[in-house]
């Protein structure tokens, strides 16, 4: 079962207003709106991963791994947040020259699936 974290209503329309920037193509507008919802929410996983994502786009490699390592810190183990996590490491550090770590990385993005407990 993947568990979110409580938004703040001002986060909440932060969040929809980087969505809209993004699905229009202005990524640096969608990075503004979640820098924004960060400092209202700085512990916010699913707010961090997002910001990797857009700093993926970016092709800003370095960011988009320190963003998504953070997520995954603070984050969930397991379900799609973790998943997404370790796909974003693993694609920053294939563009950093880290094979080993991307290989790596897309490994533990694979251990994030939820599985029934042995057993049942």
């Amino acid at each position: 079962m993947q568990v979110y974290s409580l938004q703040n209503p001002a986060v909440k329309q932060l969040m929809v207003q980087a969505n809209d920037a993004e699905q229009a193509g202005d990524l640096d507008k969608a990075g503004g709106f979640i820098e924004r919802a960060l400092r209202i929410q700085p512990r916010d996983p699913q707010l961090l991963q997002h910001m990797a994502e857009i700093k993926l786009q970016k092709e800003d490699w370095q960011q988009a791994l320190s963003f998504a390592e953070r997520s995954y810190d603070i984050g969930p183990r397991v379900g799609e947040i973790c998943s997404r996590n370790w796909r974003t490491i693993s694609v920053a550090r294939e563009h950093l020259n880290d094979a080993n770590g991307a290989s790596d990385a897309q490994a533990r993005a694979a251990q994030c699936v939820n599985t029934r407990p042995k057993g049942l």
